[in-house]
């Protein structure tokens, strides 16, 4: 459970649910019963499948339907601990389908070529350009920086910039052509 990205305090989880619903193959109600579990559990509002039911606008049996269903794709686990029950979805972040293990990977990757733990200021950033650029691009201008010797969030976000403005592909970038030839 720790060190894991998505449940450090910074990570906008129903952002990432709402990102992610096409990736995580969730059908619409599924999606609403996991925004609501993600919602009602972060604010810490009681609830039980009554509660969930109403929320959601469905009946009880249908809300029982879907809990298994997300148990089924492994999204979602229920475990009773001291007269409580826990959901806990930690299936659904780290689901192979899904980008939190993939954007947890590029936390770790900058983290090793700074050779430290990123300040919130660079998380921040980091987290704009994921959802901006994508992971993989985001990688792509980590290496140019380590290249070049010019290992700064400032360099790196002139980086993306420039290939974003200039319509640079993620293909062209595969093949090797950085900043200086993207144009071609």
């Amino acid at each position: 459970m720790k060190n894991k990205i998505y449940n450090e305090p910074y990570f906008d989880r129903i952002g990432w649910i709402l990102e992610n619903i096409e990736k995580s193959q969730l059908t619409s109600i599924e999606a609403l019963v996991v925004l609501q579990l993600e919602h009602m559990q972060k604010n810490k509002i009681p609830f039980d499948l009554d509660v969930l039911a109403r929320r959601c606008k469905v009946d009880v049996e249908l809300i029982d339907l879907i809990l298994e269903s997300l148990r089924a794709k492994d999204y979602l686990c229920i475990e009773v601990q001291t007269s409580t029950i826990v959901y806990d979805l930690e299936g659904l972040f780290d689901h192979p389908e899904t980008l939190a293990t993939t954007d947890e990977e590029v936390f770790r990757i900058f983290e090793q070529e700074f050779g430290r733990p990123l300040s919130s200021t660079e998380i921040d950033k980091l987290i704009d350009w994921l959802k901006n650029a994508g992971a993989q691009f985001c990688i792509h201008a980590l290496r140019e920086a380590v290249m070049y010797r010019k290992l700064s969030f400032g360099y790196i976000d002139k980086v993306l910039s420039q290939w974003l403005k200039s319509g640079v592909t993620l293909e062209q970038l595969n093949e090797g052509r950085r900043n200086d030839d993207a144009n071609d």
